[in-house]
């Protein structure tokens, strides 16, 4: 974890997705989270300035590759994995709420697979005030009214090179679904764009900025993009 989460203003809980492991991945993902904590303090000139938590939350047997494929408790083409890692994430998003006098300003973060153990968990009441899907592959459901998320504030982005949104692997490309905002992912501002499936915390990119944004709970303030067409993912592999 960056940051104080008993105290911060804003906490935001990044849930990764396919082959992530706590040995090979937490300390990259800590340090993303660390940067996207200062853009979040560096972008506001609030007095006091708002203080940030961050927490890359692990504890489920993300899919792996390889013989990962043969496991159907495990396997990435089934969303078994992601179900059994809800049950944990519930009463983590939970606990994060309880033990605290005053309730955070809360964010799930959630990368490729986990938007989808994510939204399985969020089909549940966890006090969650923001919830972004980043490379999603679906969310498991084709209508966010079944997410206990307040309306307007589920967002997705998808990269210009990043295909898996497109394949609908389980239900719809996020980005089409009506009351999700679909954040910019391009160059704009005088920040990089960005293009492949696991860059989306990019330190400076365009689409770092636009999480922070949400994260400090001004997402009415992040440049969007309409929503993906019919011709999404033959644009996507031409680019390719």
């Amino acid at each position: 974890a960056v940051g104080d989460v008993d105290t911060a203003t804003h906490v935001a809980v990044f849930v990764p997705g396919l082959g992530s492991t706590v040995h090979g991945d937490a300390v990259r993902y800590d340090g993303d989270l660390e940067n996207l904590k200062a853009t979040v303090e560096q972008t506001f000139s609030e007095d006091p300035p708002p203080t940030v938590a961050a927490v890359t939350w692990m504890n489920y047997q993300a899919p792996q590759l390889g013989w990962g494929l043969l496991d159907p408790d495990r396997t990435v083409v089934s969303d078994a994995a992601a179900h059994a890692g809800a049950t944990r994430l519930v009463p983590f998003l939970e606990g994060l709420d309880a033990a605290r006098s005053n309730d955070p300003h809360l964010s799930v973060l959630a990368h490729s697979y986990g938007s989808l153990t994510a939204a399985a968990a969020l089909h549940e009441s966890t006090g969650v005030d923001e919830f972004v899907a980043l490379g999603s592959p679906g969310l498991g459901t084709d209508s966010v009214t079944d997410l206990q998320v307040p309306d307007g504030h589920v967002f997705a982005a998808e990269a210009r090179g990043d295909i898996v949104a497109d394949i609908g692997a389980f239900g719809r490309d996020p980005g089409t679904l009506d009351g999700v905002t679909q954040l910019a992912t391009d160059e704009g501002d005088g920040r990089p764009g960005t293009t492949g499936h696991g860059d989306y915390l990019t330190d400076g990119s365009s689409v770092e900025h636009n999480v922070a944004l949400v994260v400090a709970g001004r997402g009415d303030d992040a440049e969007t993009r309409p929503r993906p067409g019919l011709f999404d993912l033959l644009q996507k592999l031409l680019y390719l």
